[in-house]
């Protein structure tokens, strides 16, 4: 693996251990807040805020979002090689990328159980957050169905647009993020398939995912669509603009005259 960030020219595997710890932990902090974001929506509708806006829920949210990619990074750091163990290795078992691997920031694994453990923790912490928060949305839908009946009109499609906003969220992170990492890790655990050219599609999905989160959240949320609207609109001159008609009541009363 070959580090693809600022670091890549004139760089070492330590420079590429820090992108890839950083990826973990800024892909990591997605997950989580997403299924934050659910928990939160959940409790707000039982009325309940209590915990997240303690010192206590502030400080175990955190802790939680900074652990959460922990694991997966330990068996990254434990299962690759240092520098000259990298170009030993691929100068004996790979030469035709011997080039590669000694004047970029370059790496690899030092034996396949270390890639194996590193895939398997990585789609197991994957697979658990994205059933969480898939779990999470459901109980939320299912709980705005039976309140529904205390909430007013307003209220209710207020509700209905927040949780429909996170539910695209997650199925972005889903379609960016989840599933073509657990694919990619799948492949390497069952060595089946074409594994460059997957990795070729995931690395772009990846670096989409932060892009198409925020665009998700402009084209759902109803307010930030009509600003976005508008904003674009503006400079061809096709805004709307509100036209406000005004009727005025015209009363005739008959003339009479006194004889």
């Amino acid at each position: 693996m070959c580090c693809t960030s600022i670091f890549f020219i004139n760089g070492n595997g330590v420079h590429e251990m820090i992108n890839f710890t950083l990826m973990h932990f800024l892909l990591g902090y997605v997950g989580v807040s997403i299924l934050i974001s659910f928990i939160y929506r959940f409790y707000s509708l039982h009325g309940s805020l209590n915990f997240f806006h303690s010192k206590r829920g502030v400080i175990l949210l955190a802790l939680g979002i900074i652990l959460y990619p922990v694991p997966s990074v330990i068996a990254l750091y434990n299962g690759v090689l240092d520098r000259e163990g990298t170009l030993v290795y691929i100068k004996a078992n790979h030469p035709e990328y011997y080039d590669l691997f000694s004047q970029n920031s370059c790496y690899t694994f030092s034996k396949p159980t270390g890639m194996i453990i590193y895939a398997v923790v990585a789609a197991a912490e994957v697979s658990i957050m994205s059933v969480a928060v898939a779990f999470a949305g459901f109980k939320i839908y299912r709980l705005l169905s039976e309140k529904k009946a205390h909430f007013s009109a307003k209220t209710y499609e207020l509700h209905r647009q927040l949780i429909g906003s996170l539910c695209a969220q997650a199925f972005i992170h889903f379609s960016f993020l989840a599933i073509p990492t657990v694919t990619g890790f799948a492949m390497v655990i069952y060595s089946f398939g074409n594994l460059r050219a997957v990795s070729l599609t995931i690395m772009p999905l990846l670096s989409m995912h932060s892009a198409a989160l925020g665009l998700t959240t402009i084209i759902v949320t109803k307010p930030y669509r009509k600003a976005a609207k508008a904003i674009l609109l503006r400079p061809f001159g096709l805004a709307s603009k509100a036209t406000r008609r005004s009727t005025v009541q015209i009363t005739v009363f008959p003339q009479t005259t006194n004889s």
